[in-house]
């Protein structure tokens, strides 16, 4: 029994090092995902906004598909697969625009969820970091090593830390996209259908 005991102990410790190697990894992914994020949300407030202004006009009245085709085309380029439909809404088959749409939601989702690992995985190294040096701390405080138990009740508590950090900033993107992503989808979406159906006609 003894034999096992320590056969789990020394494991445990041995991946300490590879835990904290792992948190800051994430912890600089994190970071260049939160840069990223800055950036997307730069340039969203230039062409972005023109666009949402000119979704508001297509709103308020009638357009035939040659006028909705006209308006986008007078927009300065918008970034990322939002502009990418855009640009070939204006002179697309209806058939391949629908392809193109599909393609876009499908990119939006896979960007949103991007992130998703950061918020998993950022807590899961946080208390494998927060665990693995109570088992030293406890033999620490047993021999009566407050120096050794102090050490590794630090590295428990840091590693905690820094993995939360890395989830909420990885949560806080992916909200932040979501929101954004489900405001283009519909925005896309209505354009789509001005092009292919037409306006509403209201009946006389």
């Amino acid at each position: 029994m003894e034999t096992l005991v320590q056969v789990f102990y020394d494991l445990c410790t041995s991946l300490m090092i590879p835990t904290m190697a792992a948190l800051l990894l994430f912890l600089g992914w994190a970071m260049v995902q939160f840069g990223q994020f800055a950036r997307e949300n730069f340039d969203r407030s230039g062409g972005h906004r023109l666009f949402r202004a000119a979704i508001e006009q297509l709103k308020a009245g009638d357009h035939a598909p040659a006028d909705v085709r006209s308006r986008l085309s007078e927009l300065r380029p918008v970034e990322g697969p939002v502009g990418a439909f855009v640009a070939k809404s204006r002179a697309s088959d209806p058939l391949v625009l629908s392809k193109i749409l599909d393609d876009v939601q499908i990119a939006l989702n896979s960007r949103a969820a991007k992130v998703a690992v950061g918020i998993r995985i950022g807590p899961m190294l946080g208390l494998m970091g927060t665990l693995i040096p109570m088992g030293p701390a406890l033999t620490g405080l047993a021999s009566g090593n407050v120096a050794d138990l102090a050490r590794n009740l630090v590295v428990a508590f840091t590693t905690t830390v820094i993995g939360l950090i890395i989830g909420g900033i990885c949560y806080f993107i992916q909200l932040s996209r979501r929101r954004w992503y489900v405001q283009d989808l519909s925005d896309l979406d209505f354009i789509h259908d001005l092009i292919v159906r037409g306006p509403v006609k209201e009946a006389p």
